[in-house]
């Protein structure tokens, strides 16, 4: 691969990374009314906890891979070898 291409699939990387943490974002700030009224102002129940350990969970991981996998990404450099590459 050269370092063009290298740096064109970085930058689409870091773009789809930049999507993923939008729509995440723009659906949590959309759902969090109905969250407040329909979990937060009732009584704890199992499912509440249920509900709010998932959602919250999941936001962590899908934020934290959009993250890892994408902002945070570093392509292989031709020119860097291992020991293995023998």
């Amino acid at each position: 691969m050269s370092e063009q291409a290298g740096v064109e699939a970085l930058l689409w990387n870091n773009n789809i990374s930049v999507i993923a943490i939008t729509l995440i974002s723009y659906d949590y700030i959309l759902q969090f009314e109905k969250e407040i009224q329909f979990v937060w102002a009732r009584r704890w129940s199992m499912m509440s906890s249920l509900y709010l350990a998932v959602r919250y969970f999941g936001i962590f991981l899908a934020m934290l891979c959009a993250l890892w996998g994408g902002l945070m990404y570093m392509p292989e450099s031709s020119y860097v070898t291992s020991s293995f590459d023998t």
